[in-house]
């Protein structure tokens, strides 16, 4: 995995691109080449970072340097001068960055300083001191982020949503996230990136509609996903078999499943699917009559869900990221 000393981001969004950041990009790409840069700095075409009528926009990692108004002869400037010499070129920044022999970071201008982003709060922004975003293959990143020793769970499940929703909202297209557990060592990068990509791969196999996957959430997966088809099927067919395929339709796979989401409450499921509780109650003892695990013990569920799951085991898998 390649890591960068420089990245230059590139407002990739509507107003931006329709200024020619295309071609911005295009010429960056060619310029750091030509200048011998390709294995030190990296472009990325970022979302929107709001500030539309100074585009096409550019900032410069680690400095933060923010460029205004940008233009192809622009760009073999900044390449020549500050990527190569590291002089910022000072007659291209967004004005109200520069004060005196001074200059300000992005959030402190007026524009920023009062707004509060959501969804991409995190568009295009890479802590210039621990942070890297780095391109891996044609069709994936690599987003490594330093954590503080209080960083929680919910904490990195909200930066993780807060990637998607910029994803979506600037490409229109899905996103597949995967998290690894954190890592102390910089050499361990390669097999943390690893970790990210077997949990996307291995959660995609038992939850096909989510698109964010923790490794160290998926232990039990991972156990399954080692397992062989033939013994996966052998154990997933005493349940799932021709005998109970009616049973187990689309409808009544969803009830459990809303069930089990639910820890087994069966008034908080009922709420959710929308149906009377005594509705819910009929259908889990017909699962009962049927195979005799009552889905509202604990240790039944648990055998239900671990079958379900082994005969996931046995469906063709998706690709591979």
């Amino acid at each position: 995995m390649d890591l960068f000393r420089a990245h230059v981001l590139v407002c990739g969004g509507t107003g931006c691109s329709s200024s020619g950041s295309a071609e911005l990009i295009k010429r960056f790409e060619e310029q750091i080449a030509k200048n011998g840069l390709d294995k030190e700095v990296k472009v990325v075409r970022t979302g929107c970072f709001g500030l539309c009528e100074a585009g096409p926009v550019v900032i410069v990692y680690p400095e933060g340097t923010f460029y205004s108004r940008i233009r192809p002869d622009d760009v073999d400037e900044i390449v020549s001068e500050h990527l190569l010499k590291g002089r910022i070129v000072k007659r291209l920044l967004y004005t109200e960055t520069v004060v005196e022999d001074k200059i300000k970071s992005l959030d402190e201008t007026d524009f920023y300083k009062k707004q509060k982003r959501v969804a991409l709060r995190n568009c295009g922004v890479i802590d210039p001191e621990n942070d890297v975003l780095t391109e891996v293959g044609r069709h994936s990143l690599a987003l490594m982020k330093a954590l503080d020793e209080e960083a929680d769970f919910d904490a990195l499940a909200e930066l993780t949503r807060a990637v998607e929703n910029s994803f979506l909202m600037e490409t229109g297209q899905p996103v597949y996230i995967g998290v690894s557990e954190p890592r102390e060592d910089l050499s361990m990068i390669a097999e943390a990136f690893e970790e990210a990509r077997s949990a996307i791969n291995i959660g995609r196999v038992y939850n096909s509609s989510a698109t964010i996957f923790f490794y160290n959430r998926l232990l039990l997966e991972r156990f399954l996903y080692d397992l062989p088809a033939d013994v996966s099927a052998r154990y997933s067919s005493q349940i799932f078999n021709r005998q109970t395929a009616k049973l187990f339709n689309d409808e009544m796979l969803h009830t459990i499943e809303t069930f089990f989401e639910n820890s087994l409450n069966l008034s908080e499921t009922a709420r959710k699917l929308y149906i009377h509780r005594n509705t819910l109650v009929y259908r889990l003892e017909k699962v009962q009559r049927a195979i005799g695990l009552d889905l509202r013990s604990f240790d039944d569920a648990v055998t239900f869900k671990m079958m379900m799951l082994l005969g996931k085991n046995t469906q063709p898998r998706k690709n591979r990221i």
